[in-house]
């Protein structure tokens, strides 16, 4: 989102931004926004920070901490954008300062899909003040197939069918486990229905789905910020749902700009790049794996983390990992199973990825798939192995799988996926001895001479999302567009 706002401002000159977000992140943002070149459009800018004071370090939660935290902030929201409309300062939680909005009339509010359920709100708080609502934007930070899928009639149509009085669990059971519908999207391998929570993730629950999914396609229309060259298969099916798509990724910093250090947690300051250093110097280039499950959902569980750890330490391939947030029993073997490993591996609580992902020493990127790590990899020319888990990035994963520029494991697979084969016909076991040998295939094929066609692919896709935000671009002229909503 702050991404977006700062480029929009680049673009138009006249243009004034209010921005609301989490006070928790508010570290992490303030250092992300010096890496947009935001200087000039600072004073058109004002950022309010609500709900708490900055998270300390990392600043992760799991899931069930973040909905709460979620909940929290969509209350703060609700005050404080009253207050706007009336011209009453509202108070920064970070800074304590009292702001305001600027004076013109909000003509276009953008909200990120994580509160989708506020358009509600947002045009009952215009209808009591008699104030006219300006025009609602959703903002899809995800991978356009999840987009897709909201608005296919497969999806639609089985939302429709789930009980009210179903639990969660009962729910996924029934309507998800053995769901084989097969879903067919433009360059994506089909998948299941249920192939779209291989993880058995948390946030898969049906009944958050049906009550939402009409909720979010009811805004007035939709940004989806993953690239445009590969989004557009998607847009018909995307606009039979939304009215509208607007597709305009990657809206990222760019990679090769080293002039602005990224926001990183680390033991000992400059730790994890003195470790890629050593490696290249010991090993040459392309042969560090570095690997994040991002910073809210985890993939992997206990047996299938060691398993990892056990193959990396018997094909002696360096890496780093980001701590991410794993469960407890997770959590607590990783520091002493990393040191176990005779210096090959680093754990680093933020790593700052970009950086390592430019770095010469590395090949792969082992990642859950989240639209963010995703592009970021592909604009660094690193191909990705897949490890996913919830939301998006199970189709993430298919997508650049079927592309080329990665592999998607499939033996890691959990609980409904076991014993089962898959649209694209292969058969989970799920068993430890099959997840070995599967790590040990994909290790195989993407380390040296072996993964240049890998590395080949994910650089022309790269270079293809570079060339879509450039003037001229298609990502650059659905940006040109967003500028214009709200003017009629």
């Amino acid at each position: 989102m702050q991404a977006v706002a700062v480029r929009l401002l680049q673009m138009d000159p006249d243009l004034c931004i209010t921005f609301f977000m989490s006070g928790g992140i508010a570290d992490k943002a303030a250092k992300d926004i010096e890496r947009y070149n935001a200087a000039s459009i600072r004073d058109r800018l004002r950022i309010i920070h609500l709900h708490r004071k900055p998270m300390v370090g990392a600043a992760l939660m799991d899931h069930e901490a973040f909905v709460q935290s979620l909940g929290r902030y969509f209350e703060s929201f609700k005050r404080a954008y009253k207050d706007l409309l009336l011209g009453v300062p509202v108070c920064d939680s970070v800074s304590g300062q009292r702001i305001t909005a600027f004076q013109e009339k909000i003509s276009v509010l953008y909200c990120d899909l994580a509160l989708y359920h506020s358009r509600t709100m947002i045009r009952d708080t215009h209808s009591d003040l008699k104030i006219d609502a300006p025009l609602l934007v959703i903002l899809c930070p995800v991978g356009s197939a999840l987009s897709a899928l909201f608005c296919s009639n497969e999806w639609i149509k089985m939302l429709e069918q789930v009980p009210d009085y179903l639990s969660p669990r009962e729910a996924r059971a029934q309507y998800i486990a053995d769901n084989e519908t097969v879903i067919k999207f433009p360059e994506h391998s089909p998948f299941y229905l249920y192939e779209a929570d291989p993880n058995e993730a948390t946030s898969f629950n049906l009944l958050r789905w049906k009550s939402g999914n009409p909720e979010i396609l009811a805004w007035d229309t939709a940004v989806n910020v993953w690239p445009h060259c590969l989004g557009q298969g998607l847009k018909p099916i995307c606009e039979h749902g939304f009215g509208k798509l607007f597709q305009i990724g990657p809206q990222l910093p760019d990679v090769n700009d080293t002039t602005v250090e990224e926001y990183v947690v680390e033991e000992h300051e400059g730790q994890v790049i003195q470790f890629l250093d050593d490696q290249l110097s010991k090993h040459g280039p392309q042969s560090v794996l570095y690997i994040s499950f991002g910073s809210l959902e985890y993939p992997p569980s206990k047996e299938s983390i060691l398993i990892l750890l056990d193959i990396l330490d018997e094909q002696k391939v360096p890496y780093v990992m980001a701590k991410g947030c794993p469960p407890s029993d997770i959590a607590e073997i990783l520091p002493s199973r990393i040191i176990a490993s005779s210096g090959r591996g680093i754990l680093c609580d933020w790593a700052p990825q970009v950086t390592i992902l430019r770095h010469r020493s590395i090949f792969a990127f082992m990642s859950h798939g989240g639209s963010n790590s995703a592009m970021e990899s592909l604009l660094c020319g690193v191909p990705l192995i897949f490890w996913p888990s919830c939301w998006d990035q199970p189709m993430i994963a298919n997508e650049i799988d079927k592309r080329g520029a990665g592999i998607e494991l499939l033996q890691v697979r959990i609980g409904h996926n076991i014993g089962k084969t898959t649209a694209r016909g292969v058969f989970v076991s799920g068993t430890g001895e099959a997840i070995r040998e599967e790590m040990r295939k994909v290790l195989a094929s993407l380390g040296g001479q072996a993964g240049k066609t890998f590395r080949n692919k994910a650089k022309q896709l790269g270079d293809e999302m570079k060339r879509d935000v450039e003037p001229g671009g298609k990502s650059w002229a659905d940006m040109r567009a967003l500028l214009q909503l709200g003017l009629a």
